[in-house]
């Protein structure tokens, strides 16, 4: 098995150094590849936080293997294995633009 993930290298210049919802700060390319995996295109929300529980469930392991706190991510895998949707719940962000309000004299709207 193998994964390649990376950063979405700072398109548009980084309005507001990423601390936004726009695709351009939110979106990161990520390729998983082994047996068992569906080849197809996910909609769904990961994060960082889950990267670690999908390498461990894909050598096998279980996060309660590790000694130390709970991971708070959730193992990708049984999407990658099953096409079913997720059960994920919706992301929430928040980030402090008071820099960005002084500089540019209004609030940046950040919905999506």
């Amino acid at each position: 098995a193998g994964l390649l993930a990376t950063d979405n290298m700072g398109q548009h210049n980084l309005p507001s150094c990423k601390l936004n919802v726009y695709d351009h700060a939110v979106r990161v390319p990520m390729l998983i590849r082994g047996p068992g995996i569906l080849p197809r295109r996910l909609k769904e929300i990961g994060s960082n936080v889950d990267l670690a529980p999908t390498f461990l469930a894909l050598a096998g392991l279980e996060p309660t293997a590790l000694q130390g706190p709970p991971m708070d991510g959730k193992s990708l895998l049984p999407w990658l294995l099953s096409g079913a949707e997720t059960d994920r719940l919706p992301a929430a962000t928040r980030a402090q633009l008071a820099r960005e309000v002084a500089r540019l004299g209004t609030p940046m709207p950040h919905v999506r």
